[in-house]
């Protein structure tokens, strides 16, 4: 809306306007409507190049005060028509050869995007340096032009792969905006984010998500949550997630960004064609190829519709297409693809990474079909270019160099292969460093060395050098965690800072989750705020990482003495695991090893997959005993479990003899599986065998066995259970009714039904210690456990038992969580009125790490599938046990499937009378079994007692 004056202000720009395109004489005077923004800006640029300066800022002056009469006018544009005119100021007052010289740069800017866009990104170099130089030199101080000028530089440089330069002008370039236009400034947002690009492009992934992060932070509130722009940060943000191994985190951001551009830009253009071409990556990382090749096919249609060239896009295209045909055992035709995608990249010159990326996928391809020579060559010119542009500890180059290692392997050069991965061993620790904290490090895009290091150890008969490399592979993540304090060095205040930006970070995630269930109108504007404040919160919280991350030094891991371990054994105990290799070129390696305290390490090699492999056999006996419908049919299900203990443990079955204790470091081949359901050669189940306990590796095992126990029969306890759900189920309990189920504890949220024999199970094992603390029915909540942990009483319960229906995430893990009582909740709306903490009756993994400390001897999470979570390579599953050690477990007791809600109650109940008799916790549980199993007929088959087990320190 313009002021009775805006007449009066656009007629000289019209003017102007008229002036510049030379309009005929005769003309009448001008009738028509304001010049739009867009040819304004055209005008003031029309002058720029011709040194016209002042004409320039007249009409740039003349621009703002029209513009200020709209009351409409964001402020960031307001902004940006100051610090237009303020730069013309300068300009304007710049002597006529300095002028004459900026005017002749002036074009070079519309160059260097051409040299871009045609890939001619030396010619891009040359031209932008040459217009940086100009500028520097008749140009002083910080200023608007030179920072431009930097950027376009930047972009260059980073095009070549020349990545330090470029971040050290990108860098120079956000101290520049931030001075220029203030750190919440949409050209500070983009600088951050053409910062965070190089950062990614290094490999520095903490770096970048910083960056990111803080852009869309200040993108969104500058330019509202609904502006376009915000893609391109949840495109990043995505690719960024997507090398961290989050797949459905990118999945989440790749989404949002897609929604926004369809929605601006309609179905037919290059950002919704590019961003359905994003989705699909992050489709074809969950295993879901055909949702992946639909995205790619709507992608095509769409690039195909636009006017224009758009062969690098379709190539581009055709490379993520030839990617799902290996993923769909389709390797032939997706080497024929890639090759021909190599071609066309070569002669549109579409840069080293494009061309390295195609490489290295063609020769992964090759090494699937056995093509080894071929395959050797490729990865060869991936990892050169590779090593030219990133350096060499980049996630590219290490997965190149663990390739080339296979392959020469395949190919009888084992020690050339072996001498590979050492180098490549240092370089994967550095590039790990870099790839983010916490969950992002373990499962970044970035496949360790260690397991193929160990394989070829054995084949020179080293068995100690593979045990090291094998355990080094093991719970890194985990170990991490449990000793990030010693290991970052942070002192109070720091430790102070970072639990409480965490907690802020879990409440508002909460707030967000609970505001977005709820229908109430009166909600969106809080939605908005709280929306805000998380992406703000989620800012500062890596920018905390990468402060204390700059700490650190990339080191490799600390090698364990095998001695050092053997002596954390008792003259009783025996440790076995595997390594299990497959290198793509189907080899496919397996191995057992044995550890004892008073004999070497022996390593046994496991038979070659028979008719049904490894995972396949794993994961059906998974399937049989985890269905909640019904018990398994016996016969087939016993044959399952002969064959995994024959496949698995009969060839390790002399080195165990004389044990009273089995400890377990899970993974490959009986990941997920309780060893105590298998059942040997004399149809004995291997729980009439020997105790088991498992250990997410030797090393951790060692690390809290070296803490001081606490006695089960002195330490405190916290009980919680009977939650109430519903209405329905709170004035049962008031009633005095159990209205209990004999169904599982695992259903969703949705479908909760009361389990009233939790109640039983609570009173019983509280009857075992001296003065536990009890929460039943409606006290059972979660604002009574936050209570205790934000008091820092958790701390002081020896052991806690939480029993209740538990919820696993196989995608994300921190969001696993344990389900508290569903009643007396206040609506979010209400709640953020008070200026309450908002409550939504679930504890996350995630509010675990934040919230609870713990000095804990056990936890016992009696609940369904809580040793579940997300599968990460080396790592088993990570979810609520990873959540519960990092925050000061020393085991924890879980289950592998769903349970009996009767059963269970049984099962803890003598569990917790064994523990007061003395016994340690590896036998409470191990006898409780058997006495379940055998005094409770019903309940002999092993999906009644066979789920739960002790993860940790078994004492």
């Amino acid at each position: 809306m313009h002021g009775r004056n805006g007449m009066k202000r656009w007629l000289p720009l019209v003017i102007l306007l008229c002036a510049s395109t030379a309009w005929a004489q005769d003309s009448p005077a001008p009738t028509a409507a304001p010049p739009t923004a867009r040819e304004l800006r055209q005008l003031i640029a029309e002058h720029r190049r011709a040194g016209e300066f002042g004409r320039a800022l007249e009409v740039a002056r003349t621009t703002l005060e029209r513009e200020l009469d709209d009351e409409d006018l964001p402020l960031f544009r307001r902004l940006d028509l100051e610090r237009d005119v303020a730069t013309l100021e300068v300009l304007a007052g710049l002597a006529p050869p300095a002028q004459a010289a900026l005017a002749n740069v002036e074009t070079l800017t519309r160059d260097i995007f051409s040299a871009l866009r045609e890939s001619r990104a030396d010619d891009a170099v040359r031209l932008a340096t040459q217009q940086l130089e100009v500028r520097e030199k008749h140009i002083p101080g910080v200023h608007m032009d030179v920072a431009t000028s930097q950027t376009y530089l930047a972009m260059a440089l980073r095009r070549v792969g020349r990545l330090e330069e470029a971040e050290t002008l990108s860098r120079t370039v956000v101290s520049a905006m931030v001075e220029l236009q203030g750190r919440e400034s949409a050209g500070t947002a983009t600088a951050l984010n053409n910062l965070a690009g190089v950062l990614r492009s290094r490999g520095d992934l903490l770096g970048a998500e910083a960056a990111f992060r803080e852009s869309l932070a200040i993108r969104t509130q500058v330019l509202g949550p609904n502006h376009v722009s915000l893609a391109g940060s949840y495109n990043n943000l995505a690719a960024v997630f997507l090398q961290q191994g989050d797949a459905t985190a990118a999945e989440d951001m790749y989404q949002s960004a897609l929604s926004l551009v369809e929605a601006v830009r309609g179905e037919n253009h290059d950002d919704t064609a590019k961003a359905l071409e994003n989705l699909s990556i992050s489709l074809r990382e969950q295993g879901r190829i055909s949702e992946a090749h639909a995205a790619l096919e709507r992608a095509r249609a769409a690039y195909e519709s636009i006017e224009g060239d758009r062969q690098a896009q379709l190539a581009r295209l055709d490379h993520r297409r030839a990617l799902l045909l290996m993923e769909d055992a389709r390797a032939d035709e997706g080497a024929t693809l890639l090759d021909d995608v190599r071609r066309r990249r070569e002669q549109l010159q579409s840069g080293p990474a494009a061309l390295a990326s195609t490489t290295l996928e063609l020769g992964r391809a090759q090494l699937m079909l056995g093509r080894f020579a071929q395959a050797l060559e490729n990865f060869q010119a991936a990892s050169a270019i590779y090593e030219r542009i990133y350096g060499q500890a980049h996630a590219s180059t290490v997965n190149c160099a663990r390739l080339i290692a296979a392959t020469l392997a395949h190919t009888g050069n084992p020690a050339q292969a072996e001498a590979v991965l050492t180098q490549a061993a240092d370089n994967y620790e550095q590039a790990r460093i870099r790839g983010g904290t916490r969950l992002a490090r373990a499962t970044q895009q970035l496949d360790s060395p260690y397991d193929l290091m160990a394989a070829l150890c054995l084949s020179r008969q080293a068995p100690e050098e593979a045990w090291r490399f094998s355990e080094r592979a093991r719970a890194r993540m985990l170990s991490e965690l449990l000793r990030a304090t010693d290991q970052r060095g942070l002192d109070p205040e720091q430790e102070n800072r970072e639990r409480q930006l965490l907690r802020e970070l879990t409440r508002l995630e909460g707030e967000s989750a609970a505001l977005g269930e709820s229908n109430a109108d009166s909600t969106a504007a809080q939605r908005t705020q709280i929306r805000e404040q998380l992406l703000r919160a989620e800012s500062n919280w890596s920018r905390l990482q990468l402060e204390f991350a700059s700490q650190q030094k990339a080191t490799m891991p600390i090698d364990l003495d095998l001695a050092e371990v053997q002596a954390t054994l008792r003259p009783d105990e025996g440790l076995v695991g595997w390594l299990d290799v497959d290198d793509e070129g189907g080899s496919h390696g397996r191995w057992g090893y044995v550890l004892r305290p008073d004999r070497s390490i022996r390593w046994v090699p496991l038979a070659a997959r028979g008719n049904e492999p490894e995972e396949e056999l794993r994961l059906r006996l998974r399937g049989e005993y985890a269905t909640p419908l019904g018990l398994p049919l016996n016969d087939e299900v016993n044959e399952l479990c002969t064959q995994v203990f024959a496949r698995n443990l009969a060839p390790l079955a002399n080195s165990l003899a004389g044990i009273d204790h089995l400890i377990v470091v899970a993974s490959g081949p009986v990941l997920g599986i309780p060893i105590e359901v298998l059942i040997d050669a004399q149809d004995r189940t291997a729980l009439d065998l020997v105790p088991v306990s498992y250990a997410p590796s030797a090393g951790l095992l060692r690390w809290l066995r070296s803490r001081p126990p606490i006695p089960a029969n002195s330490a405190n306890a916290l009980l919680l259970g009977d939650p109430p759900f519903s209405a329905d189920h709170l004035r049962d309990m008031e009633m005095d009714q159990s209205a209990a189920s004999s169904g599982d504890r695992g259903r969703g949220v949705g479908y909760l039904r009361r389990l009233a024999y939790t109640r039983q199970e609570v009173n019983a094992a509280a009857a075992t210690f001296g003065n536990p603390q009890v929460l039943l029915g409606a006290e059972a909540s979660e604002a009574r456990v936050d209570a205790l942990a934000r008091s820092d009483r958790l701390r002081t319960f020896g052991t806690l038992h939480l029993a209740t229906h538990a919820i696993a995430d196989p995608r994300r893990p921190e969001n696993a969580s344990l389900v508290m009582a569903q009643t007396g909740l206040v609506e979010p709306g209400e709640a953020l009125a008070r200026n309450e903490r908002v409550y939504d009756g679930v504890i996350t993994a995630r509010e675990i790490m934040a919230t609870w400390q713990l000095d804990a001897d056990l936890v016992t999470l009696s609940a369904c599938n809580t040793g579940l979570g997300r599968r990460v390579a080396g790592e088993g599953y990570v979810g609520l046990a990873h959540a519960l050690f990092r925050a000061g477990a020393r085991s924890v007791v879980m289950s592998l499937w769903s349970v009996d809600d009767e059963a269970t109650a049984l099962l803890m109940a003598r569990f917790y009378e064994n523990r007061a008799s003395g016994q340690d916790k590896t036998h409470a549980l191990t006898n409780a079994k058997r006495w379940l199993r055998t005094n409770h007929k019903r309940y002999e088959h092993p999906h009644f007692w066979g789920a739960f087990v002790l993860m940790g320190d078994d004492r």
